[in-house]
């Protein structure tokens, strides 16, 4: 059976935060480069500037190393396809009216699909920004 509890918190994240168990803490961890190289190909314009900011922010933090690249791009992909639902709903609204053939408004309001796959993938995001202690 496995350790229980929730996972330790890295070393550095703790000194991030400024916690006395940072001085604490034997050093069983791994050690691993820092930095995270350079983004992913398949990330768009708008994934790469996100990229370089949260690199520039978590390298000032010392908590980025190479073990992170996969998160920081998965993030970078989330954290596009947040935006694009977020510009949709900026452009429509959250909610729009059925019509029928005749283009005559039927049922009640309803809401878009964005809307709820844009909070799904906040919670991700939210999830994932935790892991690097923003």
């Amino acid at each position: 059976m496995g350790k229980r509890g929730p996972a330790k918190t890295p070393t550095p994240i703790l000194k991030l935060h400024g916690s006395r168990r940072a001085n604490t803490r034997e050093s069983t961890e791994p050690a691993f480069e820092t930095g995270s190289g350079k983004y992913p190909h398949w990330l768009n314009t708008d994934g790469r500037k996100e990229w370089t900011r949260l690199v520039e922010i978590l390298d000032r933090a010392g908590v980025l190393t190479e073990a992170d690249r996969n998160a920081l791009a998965r993030y970078c992909k989330l954290w596009m396809e947040w935006r694009k639902c977020q510009q949709f709903i900026d452009r429509n609204g959250t909610t729009y009216m059925p019509k029928d053939d005749c283009g005559k408004p039927k049922g009640k309001l309803m809401k878009f699909p964005q809307v709820d796959y844009s909070l799904k993938l906040s919670t991700q995001l939210l999830r994932l920004e935790q892991e690097f202690g923003l």
